[in-house]
């Protein structure tokens, strides 16, 4: 407690039923306040502190209201079998950003980064109802929690909240070369010009150079061509693909079919 001039005229410490009191003062303005603890925050006044004016008798019912701030803490790892369980084999991932959302109007509250050891926390959170999200980052597949995010709800009676851990599955990455070429062709008649038609090429794996024989003498080496054809007729279309293996040599994959043209 202070007097109008700053200075501290009496303190006191709130008992087990919450009672305080401070005693023999003398007339005059004074600025009542408490000391914030950690994990509190002032809810009634808000500013933590009140004025009062004492003139020939005691002040009574100088109370203050305060709330619990919430604590919300979880760990990333890598979920090397992808079952969304973290289990001890699973190694933690450290600089993965997480990010605190109210709830009711999706506005982002906090954002933080995991650490050395794949942890986060926030801390001070007042009560209310949070969204606790990660951040993607390519070549991850998340895998827990199962929605994708955590549901917080910080009361006066649930205010901590441990084990909101984040799991994600790195994407096997695939080497071009390991996967095999197998070609393959679609086609549609188009109405215009007269015995068009566009081919559409449908490899499997990595093909990089194409080489299309229409059965008509004619020859292209882009992907997906179009050609037209002097006349009407049934043709033999052949659709050679080019890729490379993982030593490096060329290899050729062929398909050929019989169309008809309109």
């Amino acid at each position: 407690m202070r007097n109008s001039t700053g200075s501290i005229v009496g303190t006191n410490i709130t008992n087990s039923s919450g009672y305080w009191s401070v005693c023999d003062l003398i007339q005059g303005t004074y600025n009542v306040s408490e000391t914030m603890q950690a994990g509190w925050v002032a809810v009634d006044p808000a500013s933590g502190y009140q004025e009062k004016e004492l003139v020939d008798q005691d002040i009574g019912n100088v109370n203050f209201t305060n709330g619990r701030l919430g604590t919300i803490n979880g760990t990333k790892f890598s979920d090397a079998n992808g079952n969304g369980l973290r289990e001890l084999s699973d190694p933690v991932l450290p600089g993965w950003t997480i990010q605190l959302f109210n709830a009711s109007n999706n506005v982002l509250v906090s954002s933080t980064t995991t650490d050395s050891k794949g942890m986060f926390g926030f801390t001070n959170i007042p009560q209310g109802t949070y969204l606790v999200k990660e951040v993607q980052q390519t070549g991850w597949k998340q895998t827990a929690p199962a929605g994708g995010s955590y549901t917080i709800v910080v009361t006066e009676n649930a205010y901590i909240f441990t084990g909101r851990d984040f799991g994600n599955q790195q994407a096997p990455v695939v080497r071009p070369c390991e996967c095999p070429t197998q070609a393959i062709f679609a086609y549609s008649v188009l109405k215009t010009p007269l015995h068009t038609l566009q081919f559409t090429d449908k490899s499997t794996g990595y093909p990089v150079s194409w080489l299309w024989k229409f059965g008509d003498g004619k020859i292209s080496t882009s992907r997906n061509p179009k050609h037209t054809y002097a006349r009407r007729g049934i043709y033999t279309v052949t659709l050679a693909v080019m890729s490379y293996d993982c030593a490096g040599k060329s290899r050729w994959s062929y398909y050929t079919k019989k169309i008809s043209v309109p």
